[in-house]
């Protein structure tokens, strides 16, 4: 294991803190830093863990105001915003287009209208009208519907209230 500047610890911390995995954390490490670190040792710079139980007071502090910082700031993450959400959707749609992949297509039509709300919402948000009109309905023969209510309605003087 190669020894740390507080540099490298201090980005393992905040990363950890942001809820990257050990594994992203190492990758995010060796392309920033070029240093070879197993999840083993960037797992000791998590509080939260039992092998980061000894974490010095000042990682765990960075930890702890690092974390909180990122719970609290979740506008600053893109796909957070609907906006970036749409354009991503929309960015997708023309690369199926282009690949002519109607299934593809489809699909991501389909979560935009889910993202606006026109997918999910529309069929909450319809009022009734009027009666519901069936057409090419069977025919009910005469003294089916009084038979019907008669079966439907409570028998007087049943007991029941």
């Amino acid at each position: 294991m190669p020894v740390l500047k507080k540099v490298v610890k201090t980005f393992i911390v905040r990363a950890l803190a942001r809820y990257h995995s050990p594994t992203e954390v190492v990758a995010m490490v060796k392309e920033t830093y070029g240093l070879d670190v197993s999840t083993s040792q960037v797992v000791t710079y998590n509080p939260k863990t039992f092998m980061g139980r000894s974490l010095s007071r000042e990682f765990v502090d960075l930890f702890e105001a690092e974390r909180k910082n990122f719970l609290e700031c979740e506008q600053e993450i893109g796909i957070s915003q609907r906006a970036v959400r749409l354009r991503e959707l929309d960015d997708e749609l023309q690369r199926a287009k282009k690949r002519q992949e109607p299934r593809w297509i489809i699909k991501t039509l389909e979560a935009a209208a889910k993202e606006v709300g026109a997918y999910w919402n529309a069929p909450s948000q319809q009022q009734a009208s009027g009666p519901i009109v069936v057409f090419n309905a069977p025919q009910v023969p005469d003294g089916v519907d009084a038979q019907c209510n008669q079966l439907q309605s409570p028998a007087e003087g049943s007991g029941d209230a």
